[in-house]
């Protein structure tokens, strides 16, 4: 099925440097089947936003449509080009697709979701931000930085961008290139957490205890641990991190003594 985008505003037409620019709105606002637990989300050249939830089980998308060319009427046709489509696949997942889009065009988007739906996230040239708690999180983007909010099962991996979870997953893996990696925990951990990057410093931080046993690795940089030991073969849970170039810093507080 493919949704013939409801324009929100006139083409909005401008100058860019030596480029002439065409911008265009459309919503996507779907009522989605009973079944559905899950979206799919293929884009390239755009940031994605994770915005909130709907109230009802829909889904519901306000993109911005851009284009750069040489010529006015070069980047209109661009920007027309550009459209959303939308299917289901077995299994309970809506897949949304940004199509049409080349050189010097692409769409910024804005995503409200059912709550505890999980997301599937593929991005190119642009951010990923997941704003509300939602349920499991799989996001893969290239040349873009990754932030995400959950508590379910975490998967996110970047090349050339940072990584920022903030959360209490006990299941997550972070992967990037060329980018640092950063997560925020507010609870107790004894769940299995992974973290990579070649270029860039690696940083855990826990307002609770982590109880886990933590292997840390890292080339050219510094190892240090702040509050209380953590070691590779001591504790409930896994934390591995590795990185070539970077730091690796890992801060936590000692939970408190049973008051009786």
């Amino acid at each position: 099925m493919k949704l013939i985008a409801l324009l929100l505003s006139a083409l909005v037409l401008s100058s860019c440097g030596a480029l002439e620019t065409a911008t265009r709105l459309a919503n996507l606002n779907e009522v989605l089947v009973p079944q559905t637990r899950s979206l799919r989300l293929v884009n390239t050249n755009g940031n994605i936003t994770i915005t909130g939830l709907t109230a009802r089980n829909n889904i519901n998308i306000d993109a911005d449509f851009f284009a750069h060319a040489d010529s006015i009427e070069e980047a209109q046709q661009l920007v027309d080009a550009i459209d959303i489509t939308w299917d289901y696949t077995p299994g309970g997942v809506v897949v949304v697709v940004v199509t049409g889009v080349a050189e010097n065009c692409g769409a910024h988007l804005s995503v409200q979701i059912p709550e505890d739906f999980n997301i599937d996230i593929r991005n190119e040239n642009g951010n990923v931000d997941v704003v509300p708690l939602v349920g499991a999180v799989s996001l893969r983007t290239v040349n873009g930085d990754l932030v995400v909010n959950s508590h379910s099962k975490v998967r996110a991996k970047s090349t050339n961008g940072h990584i920022i979870y903030q959360g209490n997953s006990r299941d997550f893996d972070l992967r990037t290139s060329n980018g640092n990696i950063d997560v925020s925990l507010s609870e107790p951990f004894d769940g299995s957490g992974s973290l990579a990057t070649t270029n860039g410093s690696l940083r855990i931080k826990s307002s609770s205890i982590i109880d886990a046993k933590v292997a840390g690795d890292t080339v050219n940089g510094d190892y240090l641990i702040y509050g209380p030991s953590l070691f590779p073969d001591q504790g409930t849970g896994l934390i591995r991190l590795a990185t070539v170039n970077g730091d690796i810093n890992i801060t936590h507080v000692k939970a408190p003594d049973t008051v009786e």
